[in-house]
């Protein structure tokens, strides 16, 4: 008699087993058969994050379970590295990471019915990332992060779940790009812009009411030179009708949740400039030093507690 296999197992009893699989117990186990994989699909996986880290060195996948402090690391590199390795990462070597790093991408998201949430890119530019922005399966991540990439083909306009989206020291991006943006929150450092370009976005912010630039809360813009007299605040809002702050009309503070990390992510706006919008919409302009932050509040004032602590700040 042929003695019994895991594919053996009554359903019930082997979901139960599979939900208590650690991210990368669940990856090998499902490489195991392709009759496992079929039935892992069919669960409801505590998924919590995935994540992608590409660069000129290599593609790392991060999978990250609830329940489970340590994430699955799937590495995909032309050589060993120096860094240690952990008993939850998994190592391919291969001629293109790129490639099969993608590869394992789609394979992945198709197994465990969820999608990439967050993705790093990291530079120097180089061929095999110039499309990477016309990937299919990052266009549902929450989070962009691109880093010292000079050159890439496509834009950001199916990128329609953003909540961040972060920008280093890439050239490539214009004003133009953040009209058919989605994302919540935009920071962009050691941008080559000048003040009209900066009036230009605000323009694209003023007229894009059915655009999914709409859903903007806040864009903090660092800006790699600036003259020798500062930036013109005038210029950036040159065509505009501004006014100084009024205390009946918003708040002081705007609370930046995304930065809370730095100073609390309190953003003093008693100085900054503000323009409404045809549709009512509010949104300030600040400038110091190399920083444009520009503030939309969908929400004028905040909670009442949260005001009175954010009031009594000198930030």
């Amino acid at each position: 008699m042929t003695p019994p296999t895991l594919l053996d197992v009554p359903k019930l009893p082997m979901s139960k087993m599979v939900n208590f699989l650690s991210p990368k117990s669940l990856i090998n186990f499902a490489l195991s058969s392709p009759k496992i994989q079929e039935f892992i699909k069919l669960q409801n996986l505590n998924v919590e994050k995935l994540s992608l880290n590409i660069s000129q060195k290599g593609f790392v996948i991060r999978l990250k379970f609830f329940y489970f402090n340590k994430p699955l690391v799937w590495k995909f590199f032309t050589s060993y590295t120096r860094e240690v390795k952990l008993s939850t990462d998994k190592i391919k070597l291969c001629e293109t990471p790129i490639e099969f790093g993608k590869q394992a991408v789609e394979w992945l998201t198709d197994l465990i019915r969820f999608p990439v949430t967050a993705v790093q890119i990291t530079g120097p530019s180089f061929p095999e990332i110039e499309n990477i922005l016309q990937w299919t399966k990052i266009h549902e991540c929450e989070k962009l992060t691109m880093n010292f990439i000079d050159k890439t083909e496509g834009g950001l306009e199916k990128f329609t779940d953003l909540e961040s989206f972060d920008l280093n020291g890439s050239d490539w991006l214009k004003p133009e790009h953040l009209k058919n943006c989605a994302a919540k929150r935009i920071t962009l450092y050691t941008m080559d812009w000048d003040a009209n370009q900066l009036n230009q976005f605000i323009r694209c912010w003023f007229e894009g009411i059915e655009q999914p630039i709409n859903k903007l809360e806040n864009i903090e813009i660092q800006l790699k030179f600036v003259p020798m007299e500062g930036l013109p605040i005038e210029q950036i809002v040159s065509g505009f009708e501004t006014k100084p702050w009024d205390p009946t009309q918003r708040a002081r503070i705007y609370r930046n949740y995304h930065k809370k990390e730095f100073e609390g992510g309190l953003l003093n706006l008693e100085h900054a400039l503000d323009i409404l919008r045809p549709d009512g919409k509010l949104a300030s302009v600040s400038v110091f030093d190399k920083i444009v932050n520009f503030v939309v509040w969908h929400q004028r004032f905040p909670v009442a507690s949260e005001q009175s602590f954010s009031d009594n700040i000198v930030v």
